[in-house]
C-alpha cells in the first residue's frame, strides 16, 4: 500500500536542464569581445545588432557606422565581382532558416573602410534557442592577409620552380633514395631517353639506362657520393636509350627532399657530340704527332743523305780520275770499278733517304698508271712467283697523274715485294685502279687528305696482315719486322707519294691480309714523250777549251775533287768556299768567268741567292747548280722557274761534263 504524502513531508525539487551560461547575453558578449575573429550579430532580417572590437580593428568600421544597417545592403558596397558572388551565396544560405548545415568558410578579398584590401574568411551561421529555433544571424570574419601573402609567395615560388624544372634544356630527374626509382622527370629527360610521356619514365631506375660497363661505377656514385656524402661532381657515362642507341651523358646530382622523403636531383646532359669531337681531336693529335715525327725523321734522313752524298762525290770523283790513268785490262782498273759499283749502291741508298725526306728532285711528267702497270706486269709476276695469283683490275677511263715514272715504278714494286713477303706460302695479289672524288667531309678522318679528284691505286694481298701497333710505324725509315730487310721500302713509298701531293691509307688486321690505298691528284694534261737519252759520247769529246769556271762549294773535299775533274778535262777553275768569297772573286776577276757552278745549300747565303746576285752584275753568265738535295731553303721553285741547269750529287764525271757542254752551247 502506497503511502500518501503528508503535508509536513518535504517537496522534491523539479529537475531542470543545467545551463553552461547562467546569463547568456552577458556571457556571449564577453566571449565575442575576447576572440580575435570579427563578429557580427544580426537579427533574422540581417540588420546589424552588434559587432565586436576585433571586427572594428579588422575592417575599420565601428558600431556607430553599422548599427541597424542591413548586412545584405552593405555587402554590395564592400564586395565586387566574384567576391560579391561568394558573399551572396552565404546570405542565400542564411535565408534557408531551417537549413542546419554549416556554411563552408570562403576566402574573400575585403576592402576596409580606409580603402585597403585584405583577405578574410567569411563564415555565417545562426544563433538558436534551446529548442533549436534560429533567433539571430551570426557572421565571423578572420583576417588571413598575411597567410595569403605567404601562400601566394609559396605558390609563385612553386610555379617558378616548376617553370625552371620544365624549361631546363638539360634533363632533370628526381630519384628516390630508398627505391632508387625516378619519381619526377622534366620533358627534356623524357625526350632524351625516348619516352613519349612522363608516366612512362616514372618508376624506372636510371641505372637501367646506363651501359653495362659503366653501371657499377654509376651505382657507387649515386649511393656513396650523392646520397651519403652529398658530393656534387660531374660524371660521364655511356647510356643506352629506349630505342637501343648508345649516347654519352654527363650527370651531376645533389641530395634533396621530395614529398618528405630523401631524394636526389640529377641533371643530365647529352654530350655525345662533344665526345665525338674529342675523339676526332685525339685522332688528329695522334696524326699530327705522327706527321711531326715523320717530318723530324725526314729532316734527319735528309741531312744524313746530304752529308753522305758530299762524301760520295769526293770518292766518285777521285776514283774516276784514277781510272783514267789505267787501261781497262789493268787489275787496278777493276778494283776502282768495284769502288764505283759500291758508290752506286750507296748512292741508291741516299736517294731512298732523300725520297723519304721529300728532298729528292723528281722528273715529273703526265703519267698513265694503267699503261705503266701493263708494262711491268710480267716483272711483277716474276717478283711474286708462281705461287701467287696476280690480278690487275684497271679502270679503262682512268685519267693521268703527274709523277716521276721511275719513282712510281719503285712505289709499285716496293708494295708488291712487301705483299709477297707477307704471303709466306703464296696467295692472291690484286692491283686496282680507279678514279675517285674526295669531299670535305672525307678529309676529317685524315689530316693528309685533300678534297678533289684523285687516282686511287690499291695493292691488296692475302698475307699475314699487320697489327695496329706496327701500322703506326711502317712508314718510318729502317723500321722492319722482317729479317734481312732494310726498312726503307715503305718509307720510300711514303716519301714519293707525299712529294707528289698524295697520301696513303693502310687497312689491315692480323691474319686478314693488307690493303694499301694510294691517292694521287688527277692531272688532265697528256704526257709528253720522254727526251731521248744522251748518246754514249767518249770522255775525250767532252773536254773543255779553257773556259773559266767559278766553283762555289763549302765542303773542301768536294771542292778539291770537282776541281781536279774539271781541270783534267780542259777547264780553268777558281774555287770559292762560300757566297761572300765568290762575290769578292767575281768582282776582283772583272767577272771574267764563263760559268758559275755553285752548291745550292750553303750557310748564310744559298746558291740560288748567289747566282741571282751574279746575274744582276753579269746577265749573260751561265749557271749550273748542284746539291745532294733540294728543300724549301734552296727555293727549288725558283730553280725550275728560271730554268737553271741542275745536277745531283754525287757528281758523275761524265754527267757533269755533259751538263757543261750543254750549257756552253
Amino acid at each position: 500500500m502506497k503511502k500518501k504524502k503528508g503535508k509536513n513531508q518535504p517537496k522534491t525539487k523539479k529537475k531542470t536542464k543545467h545551463s553552461l551560461f547562467p546569463n547568456p547575453a552577458l556571457n556571449l558578449k564577453d566571449i565575442v569581445d575576447c576572440i580575435g575573429c570579427g563578429f557580427i550579430l544580426g537579427n533574422l532580417n540581417g540588420n546589424i545588432i552588434y559587432i565586436n572590437p576585433a571586427f572594428e580593428k579588422i575592417t575599420g568600421y565601428s558600431m556607430d557606422d553599422l548599427r541597424n544597417k542591413n548586412v545584405e545592403d552593405l555587402i554590395v558596397k564592400w564586395f565586387k565581382g566574384p567576391e560579391l558572388d561568394k558573399v551572396k551565396k552565404i546570405i542565400e544560405h542564411l535565408r534557408l532558416k531551417s537549413h542546419k548545415k554549416p556554411v563552408v568558410p570562403e576566402t574573400i578579398k575585403w576592402t576596409k573602410k580606409n580603402g585597403k584590401e585584405i583577405f578574410v574568411t567569411f563564415d555565417a551561421s545562426f544563433l538558436r534557442d534551446n529548442k533549436g529555433k534560429a533567433i539571430n544571424s551570426i557572421f565571423l570574419i578572420k583576417d588571413i592577409t598575411e597567410f595569403e601573402q605567404i601562400r601566394g609567395t609559396l605558390q609563385e615560388k612553386d610555379r617558378n620552380y616548376k617553370a625552371l624544372f620544365e624549361s631546363s634544356l638539360d634533363g632533370l630527374i628526381v630519384l628516390d633514395a630508398e627505391t632508387m626509382k625516378i619519381v619526377l622527370s622534366n620533358n627534356a629527360a623524357m625526350k632524351m631517353y625516348g619516352f613519349k610521356s612522363q608516366d612512362e619514365i616514372i618508376g624506372i631506375s636510371p641505372l637501367e639506362f646506363i651501359a653495362d660497363e659503366d653501371k657499377e661505377r654509376a651505382h657507387k656514385i649515386i649511393v656513396e657520393d650523392m646520397f651519403q656524402k652529398d658530393l656534387r661532381q660531374i660524371n660521364e657515362f655511356r647510356t643506352v636509350l629506349k630505342d637501343g642507341r648508345e649516347i654519352w651523358i654527363s650527370a651531376i646530382g645533389t641530395r634533396a627532399e621530395y614529398n618528405g622523403r630523401l631524394s636526389g636531383l640529377i641533371s643530365i646532359r647529352d654530350i655525345t657530340g662533344r665526345k665525338e669531337v674529342e675523339k676526332e681531336l685525339r685522332e688528329k693529335e695522334k696524326q699530327i704527332s705522327q706527321l711531326q715525327k715523320m717530318e723530324a725523321i725526314g729532316r734527319l734522313a735528309g741531312g744524313v743523305a746530304h752529308d753522305f752524298n758530299n762524301m760520295l762525290t769526293t770518292i766518285v770523283g777521285i776514283t774516276q780520275l784514277l781510272m783514267i790513268e789505267f787501261p781497262p785490262n789493268d787489275p787496278r782498273y777493276s778494283d776502282f770499278q768495284e769502288i764505283l759499283d759500291a758508290t752506286k749502291q750507296a748512292s741508291k741508298l741516299t736517294r731512298q733517304l732523300l725520297t723519304f725526306s721529300h728532298r729528292q728532285m723528281p722528273q715529273l711528267q703526265a703519267l698513265d698508271i694503267n699503261a705503266m702497270l701493263k708494262d711491268i706486269e710480267s716483272i711483277i709476276q716474276r717478283a711474286v712467283g708462281e705461287d701467287t695469283e696476280l690480278t690487275l683490275n684497271l679502270d679503262p677511263n682512268l685519267g693521268q697523274v703527274k709523277a716521276d715514272y721511275g719513282q712510281m715504278e719503285q712505289v709499285i714494286m716496293n708494295l708488291v715485294m712487301n705483299s709477297h713477303e707477307a704471303m709466306l706460302h703464296g696467295g692472291k695479289l690484286k692491283i686496282i685502279t680507279k678514279e675517285v672524288t674526295i669531299g670535305e667531309k672525307d678529309c676529317k678522318t685524315n689530316l693528309e687528305k685533300k678534297p678533289g679528284k684523285f687516282i686511287l691505286l690499291s695493292v691488296i694481298d692475302t698475307g699475314i696482315g699487320i697489327n695496329q701497333a706496327s701500322i703506326q710505324h711502317i712508314f718510318e725509315p729502317f723500321y722492319t719486322t722482317r729479317d734481312r730487310a732494310t726498312g726503307l721500302g715503305l718509307s720510300v713509298v711514303y716519301g714519293i707519294i707525299k712529294q707528289q701531293q698524295g697520301w696513303i691509307d693502310v687497312r689491315s688486321k692480323p691474319g686478314h691480309g693488307a690493303t694499301f690505298d694510294i691517292y694521287l691528284p688527277v692531272f688532265s694534261e697528256k704526257g709528253k714523250p720522254e727526251e731521248e737519252m744522251e748518246k754514249d759520247i767518249p770522255l775525250n769529246e767532252l773536254k773543255g777549251n779553257g773556259e773559266r769556271i767559278l766553283l762555289v762549294e763549302d765542303r773542301e773535299s768536294v771542292r778539291k775533287a770537282v776541281t781536279k775533274m774539271l781541270v783534267r778535262y780542259g777547264y780553268k777553275v777558281v774555287e770559292a768556299a762560300n757566297a761572300k768569297e765568290a762575290l769578292d772573286i767575281f768582282n776582283r776577276e772583272d767577272m771574267n768567268f764563263k760559268i758559275v757552278f755553285s752548291d745550292v745549300v750553303m750557310a748564310e747565303k744559298n746558291g740560288v741567292e748567289l747566282v741571282d746576285e751574279l746575274i744582276s752584275i753579269k746577265p749573260d753568265i751561265k749557271i749550273l747548280l748542284g746539291s745532294g738535295y733540294t728543300n724549301g731553303k734552296s727555293r727549288w721553285d725558283i730553280i725550275s722557274k728560271k730554268g737553271y741547269e741542275f745536277i745531283s750529287k754525287p757528281y758523275n764525271m761524265k754527267e757533269l761534263l755533259l751538263k757543261l757542254k750543254k750549257i756552253l752551247k
